[in-house]
């Protein structure tokens, strides 16, 4: 999806110390929909 800094960050930091998954988590759906209408 083009978040790479978001990716290296979470890398870096263990998903923000587990915060970083449990947002992931929360906006998986709306991630998933950006996603498929980005690919069309």
């Amino acid at each position: 999806m083009g978040k790479w800094v978001t990716g290296l960050i979470y890398l870096v930091t263990g998903g923000l110390l587990l915060l970083g998954l449990l947002y992931d988590l929360w906006t998986l759906n709306s991630q998933i929909s950006e996603l498929n209408r980005i690919r069309g």
